[in-house]
């Protein structure tokens, strides 16, 4: 692999540091280059080094794409629920969920969500990669009359599972979660008391 008066491990190191932009395009160079960037390993070394931000507020935003084969993507247009190093949750429609990869134009659609039933709220989610499986997971939270539900999906088994909780207070689901130390956390306001207060609920991934 490249020049052989280098170290084995100076290559690997040296491309750890640069952006995935370029990444894409130094596959082109060898296979052994391929072979190395595509690596799981080296994948997670570069993901551990790239992990910096330590911003803890995400808003809603709306994602124009001026180059329609961009991606797999139905429309140009989608709303960006949520981010998580560098892979991109997105919303199209109000059912339709797509993980984006910006980098690699590579686009995934979500099967659809699992009817929860009677609920107050359906769109409230959060996404983040769990370190303990190597997974991602986009959770999605609903109030339901006496607890809440967190519908969870799994990249690996390309699934969802539900987790119902009991949780005794009437409450306004005020905006989607953040990710931070490993867990998803959303800001409750509880109504229905002589006081209205607001309270934080967290989804450990792993």
């Amino acid at each position: 692999m490249g020049n052989p008066n280098f170290p084995s491990d100076i290559i690997p190191e040296i491309l750890s540091r640069l952006p995935v932009k370029s990444l894409c395009r130094f596959r082109c160079i060898s296979k052994s280059w391929l072979s190395l960037i595509a690596d799981p390993d080296f994948v997670k070394r570069h993901l551990n080094k790239a992990i910096k931000s330590k911003d803890i507020f995400n808003q809603r935003r709306r994602l124009i794409f001026t180059d329609e084969s961009h991606s797999e993507l139905p429309n140009n247009w989608a709303f960006l629920v949520f981010h998580s190093n560098g892979l991109l949750l997105c919303q199209l429609y109000y059912w339709d969920l797509y993980l984006v990869n910006p980098a690699t134009r590579e686009s995934k659609k979500l099967p659809q969500i699992p009817d929860v039933g009677e609920a107050y709220y359906f769109d409230l989610f959060g996404f983040g990669f769990d370190h303990s499986s190597g997974d991602y997971k986009v959770v999605m939270l609903s109030y339901l009359e006496g607890g809440i539900m967190f519908s969870v999906y799994t990249l690996k088994t390309g699934s969802w599972r539900m987790i119902q909780t009991q949780y005794p207070y009437k409450c306004d689901l005020m905006r989607h979660g953040i990710l931070l130390n490993g867990g998803l956390h959303w800001l409750l306001d509880r109504v229905g008391v002589e006081h209205r207060s607001s309270m934080i609920i967290s989804f450990n991934l792993a």
